[in-house]
């Protein structure tokens, strides 16, 4: 039976704002909030990379990265979700942080 993605989060409050339809972080708006929550659906219903890589609207895409296997995701605006993905096992990810296109600074 595939089971989907396995998400890990780099960080407590990407995993709160997921998981906890009530909290509101004071790092994003409202408008990116939305967005990542709707992005983290897409990402819980994904069996594995290529999933992704077939919605359109995802826009994934390759980022440089020396860590291994990162890609990013369209949000809203020019902001981006970054994902890094295991090499070893496809359907592992790790949700790293949110950053504005064109910068590798991750606002988390």
């Amino acid at each position: 039976m595939d089971i989907g993605l396995q998400l890990q989060y780099s960080d407590e409050v990407l995993h709160r704002l997921a998981i906890d339809a009530a909290f509101q972080s004071a790092e994003w708006g409202l408008n990116i909030v939305k967005s990542y929550r709707r992005r983290h659906q897409s990402l819980v219903a994904a069996k594995d990379r290529e999933d992704l890589r077939r919605v359109m609207s995802l826009d994934l895409r390759t980022e440089n990265s020396r860590a291994g296997e990162r890609f990013s995701i369209r949000l809203v605006d020019r902001s981006r979700l970054l994902l890094d993905f295991d090499v070893a096992k496809t359907d592992k990810v790790t949700v790293v942080g949110i950053v504005e296109s064109g910068t590798q600074e991750v606002a988390s």
